[in-house]
């Protein structure tokens, strides 16, 4: 798996805002969410549209851990209103 990330904060591209015209994209960058990609080349051609540029990276990660599943709220799946985790007894 690749991710983009700030050479200099460490955090990861996570979104990017075109709507400040062309060639003047802002990059949303966070420590907690990322954009993942499953090949090198798809991961270039996002960092070059994103127009990234010399500050940024391309980086190989580790698949993420799994902490724990989350179970259905109902018996149809999930409840969109339930906003927090029911706490484990």
């Amino acid at each position: 798996m690749y991710a983009i990330q700030n050479i200099e904060t460490g955090e990861f591209l996570f979104g990017t805002d075109f709507g400040y015209g062309p060639n003047s994209c802002r990059q949303k960058t966070s420590l907690e969410q990322m954009l993942t990609f499953d090949c090198l080349r798809r991961t270039k051609v996002d960092f070059i549209h994103r127009q990234c540029g010399n500050d940024y990276r391309i980086v190989r990660i580790k698949p993420p851990e799994i902490e724990c599943a989350i179970a259905f709220d109902t018996s149809d799946g999930y409840d969109c209103n339930v906003w927090e985790e029911t706490p484990q007894k």
